[in-house]
C-alpha cells in the first residue's frame, strides 16, 4: 500500500492557496484545506508541501 502524500496538519501549497490539511478523503482523492477549500487531487492539480519560501512569499508579499 502506498503511503499518503500528506497527513492532517501538514501545510500545503496549491495554485496560490496556502493552507493546512484538515481532512483527507482517499476514496474520492480529495484534500480539504482549512475546512473551506476541497481540492480534487488529479493530474491537472499540483499540490505540494509548503516550505518557508511559500510562507514568506504569500504572507509578506514577495516576488511571485
Amino acid at each position: 500500500m502506498e503511503e499518503p502524500k500528506f497527513k492532517v496538519g501538514d501545510l500545503v501549497y496549491c495554485d496560490g492557496v496556502l493552507g493546512r490539511v484538515t481532512d483527507i478523503n482517499e476514496e474520492l482523492n480529495e484534500v480539504t484545506l482549512g475546512g473551506n477549500w476541497t481540492i480534487l487531487c488529479d493530474d491537472n492539480v499540483t499540490i505540494r508541501k509548503a516550505d518557508w519560501r511559500d510562507i514568506t512569499r504569500i504572507t509578506k508579499g514577495g516576488a511571485s
